[in-house]
This record gives structure tokens, sequence and C-alpha cells, in this order.
């Protein structure tokens, strides 16, 4: 995440919970609330939720990350990230996410 994070002022969490409600969306929002991480004055963060029982996980953007790029391209990191869970690719499955958004994200904000 920190090598990430040095090419984009695009703050990027990762949080793992035990399980993810059954609409993984809802346990991101509430964690992104909880975590008060709209406070950022470039709306840019992104969070990676995953539930480690169930393996359900989304990735959400604040207003200004979800903007700066394509509902396509969110589709191709949610579709990237469950293969590489499904096959039990964990840690490149993460991590090569991270980087694509990272590097997609540095166009919009550079670091």
């Amino acid at each position: 995440i920190q090598k990430a994070e040095s090419i984009t002022s695009a703050p990027i969490h990762l949080y793992f919970c035990h399980q993810c409600h059954r609409n993984p969306m809802i346990t991101a929002q509430r964690i992104f609330k909880e975590l008060r991480l709209f406070v950022n004055p470039n709306q840019n963060t992104i969070l990676i939720v995953i539930g480690k029982k169930n393996q359900r996980f989304a990735i959400i953007g604040d207003e200004g990350a979800h903007q700066a790029l394509s509902e396509s391209f969110w589709q191709a990191c949610s579709d990237e990230l469950g293969a590489n869970l499904k096959a039990g690719n964990y840690v490149a499955g993460i991590d090569t996410v991270i980087n694509k958004i990272a590097d997609a994200l540095s166009q919009q904000f550079p670091a």
C-alpha cells in the first residue's frame, strides 16, 4: 500500500473483517463512515474490504475517486480481485488491484 500511495495522493485502505454482509457494499459503506474516510479534501480515498470467512469483498472510492475512473474500470478491478480470491491468490490479487487503482488515480491525483 505504501508503494501504491507513493504515486498518488489518494489514500488506500485495506480492511479485513471476519465476514461481510450478504451485500458487501453495505459492510464497506459502514466501515467507510466509521473510520471517517470521507474526511479528505480531495474526496479520493479508496477502501477495499474483504470478509475472511466468506470471501465477500467490496472496493469503494470516495466521490472524487469514483468520478475520476469509469464504472468499467471499477468493475474490472472487482472482477480481477474476485477471481484471485476464488483461486486462493490472496496476496497477489490484492496487490495487483491496489497497484492498478493507484496507477489509474495517479493521473488525476498525483502524489
